[in-house]
């Protein structure tokens, strides 16, 4: 009896010192359902991940509980590259939807989620292509982590903690100011599209928009020094400041396109091989059922042309005349004819006078403004000779330029002038 008495007693003041959790804990170990083990849990954080403290800090869900979870801003966004993706995969896309918008920029991801670990690194990627509102140039660190989260074990009887076992993704372009700077530049946005004529059509809206972006907006790499670590809101740069790069030249032209009601989403070419540096971006949108791209960075010095070639070369163009690879290429539609711009022929070389004939036909067409050719051997003098016999018929001067296209053949255009 004595014996008894004297484990209530040890029993008691265990209690009191350690509190209940860990009493049970200790005679009985965290007992979890194996239908609480199958659920997988998601933690979000602010700061430097895995700091002493910093457990304590971390907001989990459940994947039930964060369905719940109010995401605002994705009304801005295409689903083009979200839809390709699988279940899980689109939790993922919507963890990083959701700390973005609310400055996580830790996320804590269980292993039951991923699959494989590329695909948190392409949920990202897909994200960044159908928002606006997150650089293509995202900069990132992840890895193996180990947490534990809340839980209520033992048939409902306390709260202990289970372990949580995943992937840690430290996403470097989410902080709260660069997220203010982006709604600045959101409304910046909306003051621009409020603007348009208000029976414009979408046709005049694209184009208008497209204008707007690559004249008032002027690439400054120079603005990025350290432009392989940069993770500045190129947004706001270039819808606040009128000064960017591709990325935030794209950003801008895309939720420009969205408030407008414009369907689009953004493409982008992979890294460089033989450097560490961000591909290039541009924009893919739909008018009528027909997908154009159209690449605002080319600003309109560097973008030829006439008065019914409107946007010029870069604006609503085909696949054809793309002169970067894109990634990810079967996720998007095809885009097979110019909105104005469209190639009049496609020539093997500069010999002979194929080129010559095809110019004074494809001049009937096009007010006798300019022409458009693909070249397969391109030869710039043999082009150049031809050129020249065109500028003598017409009595006229003219521009040519030349655009190696990523499948290596050359885009060779003409526009012609009156003396």
């Amino acid at each position: 009896m004595k014996k008894v008495l004297c484990l209530l007693l040890c029993g008691v003041m265990l209690f009191s010192l350690c509190g209940c959790n860990l009493v049970l804990d200790v005679l009985v170990g965290p007992i979890l359902t194996e239908e609480q083990e199958a659920i997988p849990h998601l933690g979000f954080s602010r700061g430097t991940l895995f700091e002493e403290g910093e457990d304590e800090d971390i907001l989990y869900f459940t994947v039930e509980e964060f369905a719940q979870q109010p995401i605002e801003y994705d009304v801005y966004r295409s689903s083009m590259h979200y839809e390709t993706l699988t279940e899980n995969d689109r939790v993922v896309y919507h963890a990083y939807e959701y700390a973005l918008e609310n400055g996580y920029n830790n996320l804590l991801l269980d292993d039951l989620l991923v699959e494989d670990p590329n695909a948190l690194l392409t949920a990202l990627e897909f994200l960044a292509l159908d928002s606006p509102l997150l650089e293509q140039n995202v900069r990132f660190t992840y890895g193996n982590f180990t947490s534990y989260y809340p839980v209520v074990g033992l048939n409902g009887l306390y709260e202990t903690q289970a372990e949580l076992d995943g992937y840690y993704v430290t996403v470097h372009n989410i902080e709260k100011p660069h997220w203010d700077k982006k709604m600045i530049a959101l409304d910046k946005a909306k003051e621009i599209v409020n603007a348009l004529p208000e029976k414009a059509t979408d046709e005049e809206k694209a184009l208008a928009l497209f204008q707007h972006v690559s004249e008032k907006v002027t690439y400054g790499d120079e603005m990025y020094p350290e432009l392989l670590t940069a993770v500045y809101p190129h947004l706001y740069d270039a819808l606040v400041g009128g000064k960017s790069q591709c990325d935030g030249m794209a950003n801008a032209l895309a939720l420009l396109y969205r408030l407008a009601g414009i369907n689009c989403a953004e493409k982008m070419d992979p890294p460089k091989k033989d450097k560490d540096e961000v591909g290039h971006t541009w924009v893919f949108f739909e008018l009528d059922g027909k997908w154009y791209n159209s690449d605002a960075t080319a600003d309109a010095e560097g973008n030829p042309s006439t008065e019914h070639m409107r946007g010029g070369y870069y604006f609503a163009f085909p696949d054809e005349l793309l002169t970067h690879p894109t990634v990810y290429p079967t996720i998007y539609a095809p885009s097979t004819d110019g909105l104005y711009i469209t190639v009049d022929a496609r020539l093997d070389n500069c010999e002979g006078d194929d080129l010559y004939m095809t110019a004074l036909s494809a001049l009937n067409h096009h007010h006798r403004e300019w022409f458009l050719v693909t070249i397969k051997d391109y030869d710039e003098d043999a082009a150049a000779e031809q050129v020249q016999d065109i500028v003598n018929y017409y009595l006229c001067s003219c521009r040519y330029y030349a655009f190696k296209l990523k499948n290596d053949s050359t885009a060779f255009l003409v526009c012609l002038y009156d003396e």
